[in-house]
């Protein structure tokens, strides 16, 4: 199986946006001299470097998903993370946008971010229908003490309709 984007690629593209986003010694070098102590500054490459790994094997695990199901997996994490539940939402909508950049990628990025967008709406809909419905029921179950669902409790809506 051939990868959707070369791993130097993706890992520009990253890199380039944690540099952008992250606060860093590459933000501060150009308002200040350069620091006089040089095990901030490899405390700090060496911190770098280790986000960049990260990075780049969890878009590794994604682009799997990408070239076995392309649209659905978006369509599925996306909405899973949109539900409310942990899923690299995130990450599989950065490797879909970079994949679709790529040449010979079956990924056109209009329908990847219309995948996105639609999961994103609808994962948010029913995790709010899920917590409206069935939410309180399924806190008590898992025995939460009722001084803990008090601050999360629904105002008396009947006050505040004409």
């Amino acid at each position: 199986m051939v990868p959707l984007l070369p791993m130097r690629v993706a890992r520009a593209l990253f890199a380039l946006r944690l540099l952008v986003l992250l606060p860093g010694p590459w933000a501060e070098a150009a308002a200040s001299p350069p620091a006089a102590d040089t095990s901030v500054h490899a405390e700090d490459h060496h911190l770098t470097h280790r986000l960049l790994t990260d990075i780049e094997k969890a878009v590794a695990r994604v682009e799997l998903w990408l070239q076995r199901y392309g649209y659905g997996a978006v369509f599925v994490v996306v909405g899973v993370e949109g539900f409310g539940m942990p899923a690299p939402g995130q990450t599989i909508l950065e490797a879909g946008a970079a994949a679709s950049a790529a040449r010979g990628s079956r990924l056109r990025i209009h329908w990847v971010v219309l995948a996105a967008f639609l999961a994103a709406s609808l994962g948010a809909a029913l995790g709010y229908l899920f917590g409206r419905t069935g939410g309180r029921r399924l806190l008590k179950r898992l025995r939460i003490p009722e001084r803990h669902l008090e601050p999360a409790a629904p105002e008396d809506l009947s006050r505040t309709r004409g």
